[in-house]
């Protein structure tokens, strides 16, 4: 694990694997970059593969409060490719990560090759569609509960390991 530091000094943790070209992952809302398992050790394979707890996540530093935004988020991935010694990467980004990753392609364009966005949105009205009951689910931190809003129950059935492995972020409770 390496350290990154953002903008107000929070501690970025971040790790790297692979050889290639560059590709950032940022992982969605609650989930560490240990969510990234098989999935970073695949891509691996073929890519420089940098990941990385976003700011009161897994191994990283809580920092400010009023840099809880994913903008924020975005500027703390650039931080991350710095401290990589990378000028641009292809960008990766699942759900609230993928709204992080398209405020770096818009912030910082001449940093992504490639930008690569999975079941995320551009943030808008997120607030008016949200689910009350998914919401508790992803903030109680209980394992079953958070199970079905990411997987389908029966590939989590056959899949124990990987399922428990994108579940073991350490997100703290809000």
């Amino acid at each position: 694990m390496k350290i990154a530091l953002a903008a107000d000094g929070a501690e970025l943790a971040w790790a790297e694997e692979g050889a290639g070209e560059p590709l950032l992952l940022n992982a969605g809302q609650a989930t560490g970059m240990t969510g990234w398992g098989p999935t970073a050790e695949a891509l691996a394979q073929h890519f420089r593969v940098i990941r990385f707890d976003h700011r009161g996540i897994g191994r990283s530093s809580r920092g400010n409060a009023d840099r809880y935004t994913t903008k924020s988020f975005a500027a703390n991935a650039i931080a991350v490719l710095q401290a990589a010694g990378v000028d641009a990467a292809h960008v990766y980004g699942h759900s609230m990560g993928g709204r992080v990753a398209q405020w770096v392609a818009i912030d910082h364009p001449h940093r992504v090759r490639a930008l690569v966005l999975a079941a995320t949105s551009g943030g808008k009205g997120l607030r008016a569609g949200r689910n009350d009951a998914a919401m508790a689910a992803l903030l109680s931190g209980d394992f079953d509960r958070m199970v079905p809003l990411f997987f389908d129950p029966e590939w989590a059935h056959r899949h124990p390991a990987e399922t428990r492995t994108f579940s073991t972020s350490a997100a703290p409770p809000s």
